[in-house]
């Protein structure tokens, strides 16, 4: 008598995860929603991700995510308080446009679910998916986009602030400490530096190591922020705005990028010093003046070595316009004889790249700031 093949609820659970981690994303929904015990083996199943990415609009609120580097899909979601309709817009793109060369979208479709709670609104239903997103989540990228000012023109400033209390409620109520897994985190938010303090202690200490924090216009008090483990934890930082980090807080980073107001040249001095033990390659940092410009001759006024421009020789047209902007280039010795730091300076950036030496023209980063 032939021997019949088990069929999928009697598989192991141990081999069934492993199968569903596999999964892409969009799959592992489908099969949460076939049984209990599959909505039980789908949420205890680590979700690994390319990136994910939420935004509240003045019409509707939208979360991204992608399973790779190549595709993104999107979720649109328009419902007002009152209604008992809700509509989610669904699609699948490509994450780099290119006219000619491919589609703008892969799919696309509209979905309509009726007879819900007139009290509930589009970002009730777009938070309960985030979250059963974000559940056991382990991804390269997570980006929160919290800003309602000029560079965000389609955002409603008093539904953007209301939108970032409840996610903000959401992730802090609903994930233990450090369990969120993901290697970057990109927060566009204002001011709040506590909230993202509270935000940034949700996510794993030892898998966060790329932060990045938006807000152009303003100035940042960033002491809640420097106090986490995340931070502490972290080798990479952006700050897109202004803020009150002192030099020895940075001393643990090996790729720096934040805006300055002024020219501090004992402390960009203490930078390259840094960087320089650090005796890392591909390490760098990179200094954008708000207020006043760097002080070249008082910058060089520092250096333990003789001044000498040694520009980079580009090897692409671009990279030879990019590479006009600097004034100044600086070479210095590095511990190890086939590394050297690279130091540019223009009249509104220092910056500067450990590159190996027979690559210099070649690593030097001198796309950084501008087309970032």
């Amino acid at each position: 008598m032939p021997i019949s093949e088990p069929t999928w609820a009697e598989l192991p659970f141990l081999f069934k995860s492993a199968v569903v981690e596999l999964l892409p994303y969009k799959n592992r929904c489908c099969l949460r929603k076939c049984s209990k015990s599959d909505q039980f083996l789908v949420d205890s199943t680590p979700n690994h991700l390319h990136d994910v990415a939420i935004h509240t609009c003045e019409n509707y609120t939208v979360f991204t995510y992608s399973d790779s580097p190549d595709t993104v899909f999107t979720l649109k979601y328009f419902k007002n308080i009152g209604e008992n309709d809700l509509k989610i817009e669904y699609s699948e793109s490509p994450v780099l446009f290119v006219p000619g060369k491919n589609q703008k979208f892969i799919f696309k479709t509209s979905i309509h679910v009726e007879n819900l709670a007139s009290e509930a609104d589009d970002v009730d239903f777009a938070l309960d998916d985030f979250k059963l997103l974000l559940n056991r989540l382990n991804c390269k990228k997570s980006i929160i986009n919290m800003i309602p000012n000029q560079y965000n023109p389609i955002a409603h400033p008093d539904r953007t602030i209301e939108f970032r209390q409840r996610l903000l409620d959401l992730m802090t109520s609903s994930f233990p400490k450090k369990s969120i897994k993901s290697k970057s985190l990109v927060i566009h938010w204002h001011q709040e530096t506590q909230e993202i303090a509270e935000i940034l202690q949700v996510f794993h200490t030892k898998t966060l190591k790329n932060l990045e924090f938006h807000d152009r216009n303003a100035t940042w008090h960033m002491a809640p922020i420097i106090g986490t483990e995340q931070w502490k934890g972290a080798r990479s930082v952006l700050l897109e705005h202004l803020s009150d980090v002192k030099i020895e807080e940075l001393k643990d980073f090996n790729e720096i990028q934040m805006h300055v107001r002024d020219s501090g040249e004992q402390e960009l001095w203490t930078v390259i010093q840094n960087f320089i033990r650090k005796n890392l390659h591909g390490s760098s940092f990179h200094f954008t003046y708000r207020q006043a410009e760097p002080n070249v001759d008082r910058i060089l006024a520092t250096f333990n070595v003789p001044p000498r421009d040694e520009p980079i020789t580009a090897r692409t047209r671009l990279r030879s316009v990019l590479g006009s902007r600097f004034i100044h280039t600086q070479r210095f010795q590095m511990p190890s004889t086939d590394l050297i730091l690279v130091v540019m300076i223009s009249e509104k950036e220092v910056m500067g790249t450990v590159c190996h030496v027979d690559q210099v023209n070649v690593e030097a980063k001198v796309e950084r700031g501008l087309l970032r």
